[in-house]
C-alpha cells in the first residue's frame, strides 16, 4: 500500500502537540478523496481508500492503531471512557487555581481545500473563596457554573476532571511538597481523598498537622487549636487518664477512627467510667452508629436526650444500641425521627412519656409523639390525597393472600407510622412529589408491613419496628414487585 507524507495547515501554521491521533476523509487538493491520518506522535500519512471506506493502518513511527473521528468524538460525549480520549489542561493566571481543559479537532477548510486542527475548549476548572472546586462546560454541553460534588460526576465529567484534578493536585504539590507528602501517607493511591485533604489544608492555612483533616467537624467546637496536640489538649481536658488511654488507642489508625463519635460521647458524659466503656466500642460499630445521619444533627438530637434523660439512662441506652445491628437499627430510626423535629424538639420533649426507659419504649413514644406533631403541623392538608400516575393504580392488587394499597394521604401515612412504629411520617414530602413511592401490606384486613419503591427499584420492605419481614412473606412481596414492576416505568 502506498502512502505519503501530508502537508497540512497543521503542519504549517502550528507546532502543537495533539493529544489524540485522528483520521479523517477528505479530498486533496486535486480533488481526491483520501485517508488522512494524523498520529499524535506526530507522524502524519495520506493514503487511498479501501472500497470508499478507511483502510487499516498502523503508525509506522509508534505502531499506534486507535485514531478518533470526528463521528466517534461526538459520540463519546454520550459515553466518554478515559480510555477514549485525551485533553490538555492548562493553567489560566490567576490568584487562585484556574484550568482550561481542551483539545484539538481537525477540521477541514474547504476554502483552501485543506485541514486545519481547533482548539476545542471542553471546560474549565477553579477554586472559589472556599476553596471548593468549581466546575462549568465550555463548549456545547455548556452547563451553569457549579461547586463540584466528587460522588455525583456523569462520566463525560469524570473524564475531564480526571486530568483537570491531576492538574489542581500538580498544582497544590508545587505551593508545598512537604504537606503532600504527608498526605500520600494516608491516601497513596486515591487522588480524590488526597486532593480533598489538600484543599482543606490550604484553605486552613494556620493548621499544622494534616491529620486535623478528620477532625474538621470537630474544630469548629475549638477553632483556636493549630495542631493534633492541642486538639486532643483541648477536647481531653479535665478526662481522667482512664478516659484519656480509652480515647487514645482509637488513633493508632486516623483512617479508620470516628472522631464524631467520640467528640459527642465526650460531651455528654461526665462518668469517666461510662464515658471510658463508650469510648472502647469497636471502630465497627462506632461508624455504623454514625454513618446515616450528619454529624450536625445527631449532636443536636444527642444534646436533646441529654436534656430529657440522666446521664446512667443515656448510657444505657447508647450500650443497648451499640450491642447488636438489630436494635442499632432501631436506635438510628429513632434518631431519624428526632431529627425530622429538630426544629421543635422542645414540643415534642413536654409530650414524651418517659416511663421505663429502654431503646424499644424511647422508639415508640418518639414515634407517637413525632407522627402526633406532624400531623397537626400539616392538618391544613392532612385530608389531600397524593397524586398517582393512572398506571400506578394497578399497584392496588391481593396476591397469594397479601393486600397491596397505595398509602392514600397524609393522614394515613401518620396512621401506618403509628401502626408499624417507624418514621413513615417523614416520607410525606416526599410521597407528594413522587420522589419515591410507599406501599401498605396488609395482612387479614391489618396493615403487617410497608414497602419503598423508588427509581423503578424496591429499595425496602419492614415489618413493624423497621423489623425485617417473614422470609414466606418477603418472596410473595418481591413476586408481586416483579410482576407489577411495568407498571413503574414513570417513577422518579
Amino acid at each position: 500500500m502506498s502512502s505519503a507524507k501530508i502537508t497540512t495547515i497543521y503542519q504549517q501554521e502550528h507546532k502543537i502537540k495533539l493529544e489524540n491521533a485522528w483520521k479523517m476523509i477528505a479530498p486533496t487538493q486535486t480533488g481526491v478523496f483520501k485517508a488522512h491520518y494524523f498520529c499524535k506522535c506526530g507522524e502524519n500519512r495520506i493514503l487511498p481508500l479501501k472500497n470508499s471506506d478507511y483502510p487499516d493502518y498502523n503508525c509506522i513511527n509508534c505502531k499506534n492503531n486507535y485514531f478518533l473521528t470526528y463521528e466517534k468524538f461526538q459520540d463519546l460525549q454520550q459515553h466518554m471512557y478515559s480510555k477514549d480520549f485525551n485533553i490538555t489542561c492548562t493553567l489560566l493566571k490567576s490568584e487562585r487555581y484556574s484550568c482550561i481543559s481542551f483539545m484539538h479537532i481537525p477540521r477541514y477548510d474547504n476554502v483552501t481545500a485543506s485541514i486545519r486542527f481547533e482548539k476545542k475548549e471542553l471546560a474549565q476548572m477553579s477554586l472559589n473563596s472556599d476553596f471548593k472546586i468549581v466546575f462549568h462546560y465550555l463548549d456545547k454541553e455548556l452547563q451553569e457554573k457549579k461547586v463540584y460534588d466528587f460522588h455525583s460526576a456523569s462520566k463525560f465529567e469524570n473524564v475531564i476532571l480526571q486530568e483537570m484534578k491531576a492538574s489542581l493536585l500538580q498544582y497544590l504539590a508545587k505551593k508545598d511538597k512537604k504537606m503532600m507528602q504527608k498526605i500520600k501517607h494516608y491516601f497513596p493511591d486515591n487522588d480524590m481523598h488526597t486532593l480533598e485533604m489538600a484543599l482543606f489544608m490550604h484553605k486552613n492555612p494556620h493548621l499544622e498537622d494534616v491529620e486535623l483533616f478528620f477532625f474538621q467537624n470537630i474544630l469548629e467546637h475549638v477553632s483556636h487549636v493549630t495542631s493534633l496536640q492541642e486538639l486532643f489538649e483541648a477536647i481531653l481536658k479535665n478526662s481522667s487518664k482512664s478516659v484519656k488511654s480509652a480515647f487514645y488507642k482509637g488513633y493508632s489508625d486516623f483512617l479508620n477512627s470516628v472522631p464524631e463519635y467520640d467528640y459527642i460521647v465526650l460531651e455528654l458524659f461526665s462518668n469517666p467510667n461510662f464515658t471510658r466503656e463508650l469510648l472502647a466500642i469497636p471502630i465497627a460499630n462506632k461508624k455504623l452508629f454514625m454513618a446515616y445521619i450528619q454529624y450536625k444533627q445527631y449532636r443536636i438530637v444527642m444534646h436533646f436526650l441529654q436534656s430529657i434523660l440522666n446521664e446512667k439512662q443515656l448510657f444505657t441506652l447508647l450500650k443497648e444500641a451499640l450491642s447488636t445491628r438489630g436494635i442499632l437499627d432501631k436506635w438510628i430510626d429513632t434518631i431519624n425521627m428526632l431529627v425530622k423535629a429538630t426544629n421543635n424538639l422542645d414540643v415534642i420533649s413536654n409530650e414524651l412519656s418517659l416511663n421505663r426507659v429502654n431503646l424499644q419504649t424511647l422508639h415508640d413514644d418518639v414515634s407517637r409523639v413525632v407522627n402526633l406533631y406532624l400531623m397537626k403541623e400539616k392538618s391544613k392538608n392532612i385530608l389531600k390525597d397524593f397524586d398517582y400516575p393512572q398506571e400506578y393504580l394497578t399497584l392496588e392488587s391481593k396476591y397469594k393472600g397479601l393486600q397491596f394499597k397505595l398509602v392514600k394521604n397524609p393522614k394515613q401515612l401518620y396512621e401506618w407510622a403509628n401502626i408499624l412504629h417507624n418514621c413513615l411520617s417523614g416520607y410525606v414530602d416526599k410521597v407528594s412529589q413522587n420522589l419515591t413511592t410507599i406501599i401498605g401490606v396488609y395482612v387479614d384486613d391489618t396493615i403487617a408491613y410497608a414497602l419503598e419503591i423508588k427509581q423503578h427499584r424496591l429499595v425496602q420492605v419492614k415489618a413493624k419496628y423497621n423489623k425485617s419481614i417473614p422470609n414466606y412473606d418477603n418472596t410473595i412481596v418481591h413476586e408481586w414487585y416483579a410482576s407489577n414492576k411495568q407498571y413503574l416505568c414513570g417513577s422518579k
